[in-house]
């Protein structure tokens, strides 16, 4: 039987529908994740997501602009973006009782080394008085103020710095756990890094080097907007294992199958096409900047990506693929002629130290002995170094980095705070290995991340280009975009087993 269209059954079916229509419009949203556990969401939350990632995009175009970020206005620019940026994120998601996507206590390693890292840098700021700071393993070399820190206002501005680089992490975290966005977001990384290559070639060629200053000290090579060439083969480093990692994930899940002359004109074969142009772009800029280390980094860490990528993929593996590999290690050795050729003539002719880096690490080392424990205060070794700096390290120069990230840590922090990056790093490699051993689709952002690491691992033995807070902030959107990937329940409750 029929109920009459009245005027009350009209309004109580429009109230329905619009009560329907608000529990549509709360419900989760669940998204199939490539291999990972379903993703429950909101549309809230992914508005709000989704803004963030836009944001973060954006500090990551902008930081390399300005001389690579490498001035205490720029990080003090922007530690206050992020830190706005975080308050605003986090006042959105407490009103709409949401909590964190990525939480710090799923990653206790990481998050308790962070936090005791920033806590001793702003311990080392303390005035103590000099009664006090007697009873502290200063080592043999006499404070030269009331705290341990030689030059407590470098001191806070390099661990305010520091907290950035935390605080962008956290965030970058909580838009990578949607994987569709992660991958976005990874395409659209490797395409700024493209467009920065592009940029440094033409400028060298047609603009005078560089375009916002003269390349102080790095005449006829390519640095881009970096002005430090080995800061710059980081930065386009990093883009050309993202970029190797994601065009060996396309041809794998396409198949690898040898294409029709048909298709060749086809919409995605173009595409294809004009993103391996990109990675040889990008690889040309590499080998321009003449980067001795540089360059070996970026290819021991794109080999690794490319055996990970095969060691992966279908036990059989196509010989189209083979092929395509071939021809691109073809292609790196014809962008090397063409553009390495100055960093060949740099490695044969200053080999053995002939640059003076192996004196530099003689009287680091003294100076590091001097205090080995509780270090010289962050981003102070400029001026420690000056006590210990003597020929033959030219006297000519001011020598306010120590050519080696591990050793500029250790003594600025000490022996056992300074190695609390190192844990990081560790931590993070291991996340990303199991992501990579156990995910069985969505691992190609932590093979991504894998290369990343073993390059900035190796690079930061003999140079300071992890110090540049644009190379940070892109090395931090890799890492948080590899490791971001959630590992089923299915592969956690095998690894319990097995470990039992």
């Amino acid at each position: 039987m029929n109920t009459p269209d009245t005027p009350d059954n009209r309004n109580d079916g429009r109230a329905l529908f619009a009560f329907e229509a608000q529990q549509v419009a709360a419900a989760p949203l669940t998204k199939a994740g490539d291999g990972d556990a379903p993703e429950v969401t909101t549309v809230p939350r992914q508005r709000l997501n989704t803004a963030l990632a836009v944001a973060l995009m954006l500090i990551v175009s902008a930081a390399p602009l300005p001389l690579g970020s490498n001035r205490p206005a720029f990080w003090l620019g922007w530690a206050a973006i992020l830190f706005i940026l975080a308050a605003i994120y986090l006042a959105a998601i407490t009103i709409r009782q949401l909590p964190l996507r990525a939480s710090p206590w799923q990653y206790p390693v990481i998050s308790a080394s962070a936090v005791a890292f920033v806590l001793y840098g702003f311990f080392q700021t303390i005035p103590l008085g000099e009664g006090l700071l007697g009873l502290l393993p200063l080592g043999t070399t006499a404070p030269a103020g009331p705290a341990i820190s030689i030059a407590p206002g470098a001191t806070v501005v390099g661990i305010l710095r520091w907290t950035s680089y935390a605080v962008f992490f956290l965030l970058m975290m909580q838009v990578a756990q949607n994987r569709t966005r992660a991958r976005k977001m990874a395409w659209f990384v490797f395409f700024l890094v493209t467009a920065q290559a592009s940029f440094a070639l033409l400028s060298f060629r047609f603009l005078g080097e560089t375009l916002l200053t003269p390349a102080q000290g790095y005449s006829g090579v390519v640095s881009g907007t970096f002005v430090n060439r080995n800061s710059f083969a980081t930065f386009t480093g990093m883009g050309a294992v993202l970029g190797l990692a994601l065009l060996l994930h396309d041809l794998r899940t396409s198949g690898g199958r040898s294409p029709h002359l048909a298709s060749l004109l086809s919409v995605e074969s173009i595409r294809r096409a004009a993103a391996w142009i990109c990675l040889a772009v990008v690889l040309g800029a590499l080998f321009a900047t003449a980067s001795r280390m540089g360059i070996t980094a970026s290819v021991i860490a794109l080999f690794l990506v490319a055996v990970v990528s095969f060691a992966k993929g279908p036990k059989r593996t196509p010989r189209w693929v083979f092929f395509t590999f071939v021809l691109a290690l073809a292609t790196i050795g014809l962008l090397l002629a063409v553009f390495g050729q100055t960093a060949i003539e740099r490695a044969i002719f200053t080999l053995g130290g002939q640059d003076g880096r192996y004196d530099l690490y003689v009287q680091t080392l003294e100076l590091l002995r001097t205090r080995p424990w509780l270090g010289f205060g962050f981003d102070t070794f400029g001026l420690a170094f000056e006590q210990v700096h003597r020929p033959p390290v030219s006297p000519d120069l001011v020598w306010n980095r120590a050519h080696s990230t591990y050793l500029a840590l250790w003594v600025e922090m000490g022996l056992v705070f300074g190695s609390l990056p190192l844990v990081i790093g560790a931590a993070l490699m291991v996340r990303l290995g199991r992501i990579v051993l156990t995910a069985p689709r969505d691992f190609v952002l932590a093979i991504a991340g894998l290369g990343v690491m073993v390059l900035a691992a190796l690079h930061s033995l003999v140079d300071f280009s992890l110090e540049m807070s644009a190379n940070v902030f892109l090395f931090l959107t890799i890492m948080a975009l590899g490791a971001g990937t959630r590992l089923r329940p299915q592969a956690k409750a095998a690894k319990r087993g097995a470990a039992r």
